[in-house]
């Protein structure tokens, strides 16, 4: 899973946080960084944020498999989030640091898109974003705040990357390719249960970080 910037507060700098379970297998990994690449996310900045109880010979040899996977998909390591188990100040070579849970939210208007969307157009918007048409694949919509979609929504929709991870996510017929709140994010290529495929859904963090996607009646 993904997260955004040490400069949290800078709308103009987007990261993600990797989650990861120490016992998670490296191909399991590598797959992950391969979807990243696929879907030319891999330039941003990325902090891994690593759960699991570990030593800190088995935190190193862990880390030094994902710095090697991540040369290979072309992903950047900025950071390691500390935690209770994570107490050093790097690992080869890699701060470890301790980033803010919530961004901070002050939008300054509300950006209405009254026509479509289409592929490799990226719309951004410092604040809530409504699209009253429909977004094509390989089309990005990027907000601080919250994204309404009343028309089928493909592509990648990003909400919160500021870090604010209250933002939700709400759409008429839901087929995105990508979704990110708060920083945190799902690759969902092919992967859409029937019950959301096409549906009118809300999307939004539970207390675990983990997005939620949820069918709803308008």
């Amino acid at each position: 899973m993904i997260k955004t910037n040490l400069r949290i507060i800078n709308r103009n700098y987007q990261y993600y946080v990797f989650q990861v379970d120490i016992n998670s297998k490296p191909s399991e990994i590598a797959n992950k960084f391969s979807d990243l690449k696929l879907h030319r996310i891999n330039t941003n900045p990325f902090y891994l944020s690593i759960e699991g109880c570990f030593n800190l010979e088995t935190l190193g040899s862990f880390v030094l498999n994902i710095l090697e996977s991540a040369e290979e998909f072309d992903i950047n390591i900025c950071g390691i989030l500390k935690n209770e188990n994570i107490l050093t100040n790097e690992v080869y070579g890699v701060a470890v640091v301790d980033l803010p849970q919530d961004g901070v939210s002050n939008f300054s208007s509300t950006l209405i898109v009254d026509y479509p969307i289409r592929g490799g157009i990226k719309i951004e918007n410092d604040g809530d974003i409504i699209v009253t048409s429909f977004i094509s694949n390989s089309a990005e919509v990027v907000s601080s705040g919250n994204i309404h979609v009343y028309g089928v929504a493909n592509g990648k929709l990003i909400a919160g990357v500021n870090g604010n991870r209250k933002s939700r996510i709400f759409v008429l017929k839901f087929n995105a390719e990508f979704v990110s709140i708060g920083g945190l994010y799902k690759v969902l290529d092919n992967k859409l249960s029937p019950n959301i495929q096409n549906k009118s859904v809300m999307l939004y963090l539970d207390d675990k970080n983990k997005i939620i996607i949820e069918p709803f009646s308008i």
